[in-house]
């Protein structure tokens, strides 16, 4: 279907098609590359990846391990097992994680304060998530604005 489509954009011979069909072939390479690099992918892999592939995309909301195990249609017990042995962290510690990081991201590209940041990523307490910000980054939220 990539193929196809790169094909057809390309014919259009406009710069947005031009365009689209390079987009096309990168992603059709990139599935390559990833099925020549990881042969051995289970269907249930590929799941534990999406789920954390949203909470990378979404870490603000309020994720609960048995809605991410669900989303991967296993148990909570066989979900966390899987996780922690694909992404070395528990699913909690991951979105700690996915938080910490949009929030550095926030704070250096946006003039939001810390206390709006905490506030997008779900945290209601601002001197919790100060915490947790220092513990993972080595300094606090206020410091990592420009």
């Amino acid at each position: 279907m990539l193929a196809r489509t790169s094909d057809a954009a390309y014919r259009r011979r406009d710069p947005v098609g031009r365009r689209q069909a390079e987009l096309c072939l990168e992603q059709l390479l990139g599935m390559i590359w990833d099925a020549v690099h990881n042969p051995g992918r289970s269907a249930t892999d590929t799941a534990v990846d999406e789920v954390a592939r949203q909470l990378r995309q979404d870490p603000g909301r309020d994720w609960t391990v048995a809605e991410m195990a669900g989303r991967a249609a296993l148990s909570r017990a066989q979900f966390t097992r899987r996780f922690v042995a694909q992404l070395g962290m528990s699913p909690a510690q991951y979105l700690i994680q996915a938080r910490i990081d949009r929030a550095h991201q926030l704070l250096t590209e946006t003039g939001m304060t810390v206390t709006q940041v905490a506030a997008a990523l779900g945290y209601t307490d601002v001197p919790y998530f100060s915490r947790q910000y220092k513990q993972r980054t080595g300094k606090s939220p206020s410091t990592a604005r420009p």
